[in-house]
């Protein structure tokens, strides 16, 4: 079964589904489940810009299928993630703000903590 939408380059082959995401919010707006964003819109355009600037010249995006994903409400992304790299690629590609899941253990120290929850992530307890 092919993918309705799929990101290729740097980025592995991503997925996605029309659903009953929440998609971009305001800060501090309840997800549901008790979870909250602390999503600083600035931070994810200053760190969208320097992804942009540091990985561009070395990977080509390539966008198949961006028809297919709902510009009017949100969607669930399930992206192969192999290098570090990939994260800010599928920022890039998306061009909106995104939420992030990652491991609980990343959200253990300062400045990682507020950055991953600046730039709209949620720890995930495996």
């Amino acid at each position: 079964m092919k993918s309705p939408a799929a990101i290729r380059g740097g980025v592995p082959a991503a997925s996605s589904r029309g659903g009953r995401s929440q998609g971009a919010v305001q800060a501090r707006r309840p997800l549901g489940g008790g979870v909250s964003s602390d999503r600083k819109d600035w931070v994810f355009r200053f760190t969208l810009f320097v992804a942009g600037v540091a990985l561009r010249p070395f990977f080509r995006l390539e966008i198949q299928g961006e028809e297919n994903l709902p510009r009017d409400r949100g969607f669930v992304l399930l992206p192969k993630h192999q290098r570090w790299e990939d994260i800010p690629l599928l920022s890039l590609a998306a061009k909106r703000p995104l939420y992030y899941v990652a491991k609980v253990e990343l959200f253990r120290k300062g400045f990682c903590d507020w950055f991953l929850r600046s730039l709209g992530g949620l720890p995930l307890n495996r």
